[in-house]
């Protein structure tokens, strides 16, 4: 039996799991998934996604990712700082206390967006051009 489940799970893993030429994992086919948990005094979005998901995917300080929250695309640049962007754009900070905030430096994201508590979201990568 445990023979069959390791199977059903490799075989599970490996559907999931696209590749590239050279057998490893693109940044492209990784997708990450959350809920917005509060709305912050300026309007910055926390969630309950952990900062470590963005290490495990691969995703890094400086990249951009895009963030789709009912069905509207928004496109965040990965920062340990709010400031880590130019006055006025999209952030996703990763915030000292453990978990991922969405933002607009100097801007409010919950006004602009439209995101509330309770708002799902997934992150994919942006492909660098």
């Amino acid at each position: 039996m445990r023979t069959l489940i390791g199977l059903v799970l490799a075989l599970i893993a490996s559907v999931a799991c696209t590749s590239n030429e050279n057998g490893e994992a693109g940044a492209a086919d990784v997708i990450l998934t959350g809920t917005v948990t509060e709305i912050g005094g300026h309007g910055n979005a926390y969630t309950n996604l952990e900062n470590a998901a963005f290490g495990r995917a691969a995703i890094r300080v400086g990249e951009k990712i895009r963030v789709v929250f009912n069905g509207t695309p928004v496109v965040l640049t990965v920062g340990m700082n709010y400031s880590d962007v130019p006055d006025g754009e999209n952030v996703a900070v990763l915030h000292r206390e453990g978990t991922v905030v969405f933002a607009i430096f100097n801007g409010d994201f919950h006004a602009s967006y439209g995101v509330t508590p309770g708002t799902e979201f997934t992150i994919t990568p942006v492909p660098v051009e």
